[in-house]
């Protein structure tokens, strides 16, 4: 395998994990609670 394909394979399993520990309720709870401008999102 190439080694991009491997950053990208690492990359997505990462992303994975993190994604399985968020908590929903509690991101939703702090969504409802922050300004229109506060909920932007910095990429």
């Amino acid at each position: 395998m190439k080694q991009e394909r491997l950053d990208g394979l690492l990359t997505m399993f990462i992303e994975q994990e993190l994604a399985y520990n968020i908590n929903v309720e509690e991101v939703i709870e702090t969504f409802k609670t922050l300004t229109p401008i506060e909920r932007r999102m910095e990429l």
